[in-house]
């Protein structure tokens, strides 16, 4: 068997092997899986940290922590988590997989790295670096160096422990300074809280301990460590009593009230846990030692003990009165609804008036001047996030106009709230009133206010000028005039555009460009103001009536109050306010001349007429100088502006009189019409009929259509009408329905008067009595204010229409009977070719046809009239052998008979017509028979015969002629 070669080793990459090393120590350190540490270097902002510190040699830590998984960082998070894998290059240098065990050091720590290394310093580096066998071979300067930088180093740890939690730490000195050797550490890291002792008695205490006879006398290097001690403490402590709320206001910040109660509390926290450090038995014997040794620095640091009580005591004393506001002043930072931060001002400076009162401490001038300065800060904070400056030119102008009013309006009411809580002090403090200069209070706040003034502005500006997009001006000119107003609104467009673009904050009352800004756009602004003051008086001069003068104004409103067109207008405004003055003499004019006999709309009734033309006086000089008291000041207060305006209200006062004595003149006649006219009677007997007894008319008085068609229009008026009148309107729909059903009663029942025929009065003579029955109540008894009056109305109405119906389909059936008939008479029993002349057989042959067809058609129309008949006796509902019924038989056979001659005399005329001599010869036709003459030897003969022949057999013409007008006549027998 061939010997088998041995496998070659693979080579790896050194990144990977150093990032193995690395993710080695992550599960070591993690205890976790490796997946998690291969999704840790997967992660792109991880493998990024990791690469970049593998690589670079000027990269010297690595941070690995939980976030909530595995992440690398080259820098550390803002907040450190419970446990953080920290790797540190000892020097610049490019790792690799032979010295990265030596070149990395790593390690792990908690949350509280500070602590921890503050631990280590004390617990391990303080003991081995101190220790005499360590310091072996050590010169003596380079021992002392050492020992003192670590003991600066532990000092300034334990310091900057205290400033991460918001307390300023003492460190103590080392413990062969002459402390005594139970602690050699920085001193614990977490200070005790206040204790509950007289204030008075623990400074005592800390400047006056007690001596203990055996403390050893110090050398000069103890003396200078102990001093160097109070030297630090001393500089912590004066830190802390010259922290300010004010610094921050200095500084150019703007913090709010919250900072404040903020502020204090911190102070009072951080020098309570001082005050107990003071306290400490450790801060005491240094105290004690140089009071002993009479250090120059005891009578000054004794001094700043009493100092950090008297501080102590006003900051807490300061906290417990500005709590109360903590509400307030959250809402006042967080509230949602900025108009409703009002209701928040009375309370907030109701309390910091009690605070004025009450506080031993707070009640300073510039303690309450920094407190208001931070509200309005907070104010104006709120007021930005309210209007949004990055908004205010999206939204439409009248939104951004009524956040800005809000804003001005919500900041107005702190600033009077103030003064009138200043004014209060007067009384309540007069020992301390409030004496602050508003300038050192609301500097910040007027100089925001004049900038939401100047926003204002330019949003009230630009919704003006918006109103130029539809302006039309009309006139001779208008055209020329409306393009010139368009090209002013595209001017003020790309102001306002160039404006928009602005890229800072215009609320930001920091930002001084925008004063720049905002004067070159008002200055564009005013040259656009110049051009239209122009146009509008060119307009004006173009107006032939004060409407159209006023027409053109309201096309520019608003822009009109903008001063320089203002100005421009002035001269115009009097023109126009003289012919205010003519129009208000014209009318004058008119009302003297037609006041008598004013000039009313058509079908207008004449007192609301009256009412409305004088009116329409009234309004046409109203409206104007409405609009006139709106002109400049200037213009309306001259001697000749006034003159005018005593014609215009002496006009007035006519007018109204007029109004008024006609309203009462009308309500005097009405309080006699509508009782009075309401009692007559529904009905009455129409005198002015005369040839037909029994006629009717709707007895309903003109007054009282008159009075509802004046109360009517009156309310259309606005004109207050009596009560009697009201009530009759009230009912006029009722009224109207009423007048209206009578109304076709009446015509119906006096229709049936004029045409019943006195042979159908008896055949309806029951039902007539029946409805007259009626009518009497209305005649006689009811009235207008009768109860159920709509009752009876349908009662008659029924019974009217139901005889209406009756007559009128009885006479209909006459007058299609007699329409039948008048068909007889057209079609005549004869019938010739126009021009055609007949031999007399022929003739007779075509009359024959025509006769038998004459004769069905009338056989057909008999029955037709038979069937008539019937039908009226049906709807009538008489008996067919009543007297009345055989009389209305009679007649209709009356109307048969004479219909039936009328077409006997037709056809009889058209015959005549046909042979009559003259009648042919005036027609100039031809013969309609034709007779021959013939030679029969001996005789000569007509054929046929002209006469009677008197043989049956050969009839004679004449014998034709006797039988066709007798078939004529004997269609009768039908």
């Amino acid at each position: 068997m061939a010997d088998e070669e041995a496998p070659k080793e693979v080579k790896r990459d050194p990144d990977d092997i150093l990032k193995d090393w690395f993710k080695a120590r992550v599960v070591s350190s993690f205890k976790c899986k490796p997946e998690a540490a291969d999704a840790l270097v997967n992660n792109e902002a991880s493998r990024v940290a990791v690469e970049t510190f593998l690589n670079s040699e000027t990269c010297q830590r690595l941070l690995v922590f939980s976030n909530p998984d595995l992440m690398a960082a080259l820098n550390p998070p803002e907040k450190f988590r419970k446990k953080t894998l920290c790797f540190l290059k000892l020097t610049e240098t490019e790792l690799s997989p032979e010295n990265v065990d030596r070149a990395v050091i790593y390690g792990d720590f908690g949350d509280v790295p500070l602590e921890h290394l503050s631990v280590l310093a004390n617990e391990v580096f303080l003991p081995m670096l101190t220790n005499p066998a360590n310091q072996v071979g050590w010169p003596e300067v380079i021992t002392k160096e050492v020992v003192e930088n670590l003991h600066k180093f532990i000092a300034n740890v334990y310091v900057t422990i205290g400033q991460t939690k918001g307390k300023t730490l003492l460190p103590l000195p080392p413990a062969e300074a002459g402390m005594s050797s139970g602690s050699s550490d920085g001193g614990s890291v977490e200070s005790s809280s206040p204790g509950k002792e007289n204030d008075g008695e623990r400074s005592n205490a800390l400047v006056n301990p007690k001596v203990d006879s055996k403390t050893p006398k110090s050398d000069a290097d103890q003396i200078h460590a102990l001093e160097s001690a109070v030297v630090t403490w001393t500089r912590q402590i004066k830190g802390v009593l010259k922290t300010d709320p004010e610094t921050a206001l200095k500084e150019g910040n703007h913090p709010g009230p919250l900072a404040e109660l903020e502020f204090w509390t911190d102070k009072a926290a951080n020098l309570n846990a001082i005050h107990e450090q003071l306290r400490g038995a450790h801060v005491l014997k240094v105290v004690k030692v140089l009071e002993l040794t009479k250090s120059s620095y005891f009578p000054a640091f004794k001094r700043l003990c009493e100092d950090v009580g008297k501080a102590r005591v006003e900051a807490n004393d300061n906290v417990r009165f500005l709590k109360p506001l903590d509400p307030y002043f959250q809402k006042l930072s967080f509230g949602d609804e900025f108009p409703a931060l009002t209701e928040l001002f009375r309370p907030i400076m109701h309390s910091v008036l009690l605070v004025w009162k009450h506080s031993g401490h707070y009640n300073a001038p510039g303690r309450v001047v920094v407190l208001v300065r931070e509200i309005c800060n907070d104010l104006i904070a709120q007021s930005r996030a309210f209007v949004q400056a990055e908004e205010i030119f999206n939204v439409e102008p009248p939104e951004a106009v009524a956040k800005l009013q809000t804003t001005l309006r919500v900041c107005g009411a702190f600033k009077s709230q103030y003064f009138a809580y200043k004014s209060r002090t007067a009384t309540e403090t007069p020992k301390n009133p409030w004496r602050f200069q508003n300038a050192a209070l609301f500097a910040r706040l007027d100089a925001f206010l004049e900038r939401c003034h100047d926003i204002l502005d330019l949003t009230r500006t630009v919704l003006q000028f918006n109103k130029l997009e539809r302006v039309e001006v009309g006139g001779t000119r208008g055209k020329t005039l409306t393009a010139s107003v368009q090209q002013i609104f595209a001017d003020f467009q790309a102001a306002a555009e160039k404006f928009h673009a602005l890229e800072y904050d215009i609320l930001d009352v920091e930002v001084k460009q925008f004063d720049d800004d905002f004067y070159e756009f008002r200055r564009t602004v005013k040259e656009l103001e110049r051009r239209l003051g122009s146009i509008i008086i060119q307009g004006f001069e173009d107006c032939a009536t004060v409407a159209m003068a006023f027409k053109l104004f309201d096309s520019f409103e608003g822009l009109l109050e903008r001063e320089i067109i203002m100005a421009d207008l002035e001269k115009k405004e009097v023109e126009l306010v003289r012919n205010f003055g003519a129009d208000v003499a014209q009318v004058s004019k008119i009302f003297e001349s037609q006041r008598d006999k004013p000039a009313i709309a058509k079908n207008a009734p004449p007192y609301a007429g009256a009412v409305r033309w004088v009116r329409g006086l009234a309004e046409r000089i109203t409206q104007p100088f409405e609009k006139i008291r709106g002109l400049n000041k200037l213009v309306i207060e001259t001697d000749e502006s006034c003159e005018i305006t005593r014609h215009y209200e002496a006009l007035l006062a006519q007018l109204q009189t007029y109004e008024a004595e006609t309203v009462s003149k009308w309500t005097s006649e009405t309080e006699s019409t509508s009782d009075e006219k309401l009692k007559m009677h529904l009905l009455r007997p129409d005198e002015r009929e005369t040839k037909v007894p029994g006629i009717l008319r709707v007895n309903f008085d003109p007054m009282l259509v008159k009075l509802l068609r004046e109360v009517k229009y009156f309310l259309l008026l606005g004109v207050d009408v009596p009560e009697a009148a009201m009530k009759t309107y009230q009912r006029g729909e009722t009224l109207r329905q009423q007048t209206g059903n009578l109304d076709l009663i009446v015509v119906t029942y006096n229709n049936i008067l004029r045409t019943l025929l006195p042979v159908e009065r008896p055949l309806v003579g029951k039902r007539l009595e029946e409805i007259d029955g009626m009518l009497q109540k209305a005649i006689h008894s009811l009235n207008w204010n009768s109860h159920k009056i709509n009752d009876y109305i349908q009662e008659v109405m029924s019974a009217v229409k139901e005889l209406n119906h009756i007559l009128e389909t009885v006479k209909g059936n006459v007058e299609k009977t007699r329409e039948l008939l008048q068909e007889w008479s057209a079609n005549v029993m004869f019938h010739r070719k126009e021009g055609k002349t007949y031999e007399v057989t022929e003739f007779a042959e075509e009359q024959k046809t025509l006769q038998e067809s004459r004769d069905k058609a009338v056989a057909e129309a008999a029955a037709k009239i038979a069937k008539l008949l019937s039908a009226s006796n049906k709807i009538i509902a008489v008996p067919r052998a009543s007297h009345a019924w055989r009389e209305y038989t009679e007649y209709v056979n009356e109307i048969v008979v004479d219909g039936f001659s009328d077409a006997i005399l037709a056809s009889v005329a058209y015959l005549t017509e046909q042979v009559d001599p003259t009648i042919v010869a005036a027609n100039e036709t031809a013969p309609l028979i034709e007779v021959s003459l013939e030679l029969v030897a001996p005789e000569i003969r007509w054929s046929p015969e002209v006469g009677e022949s008197g043989d049956a057999a050969n009839p004679g013409t004449r014998d034709y002629f006797n039988s066709w007008i007798g078939g004529v006549t004997h269609g009768g027998g039908v």
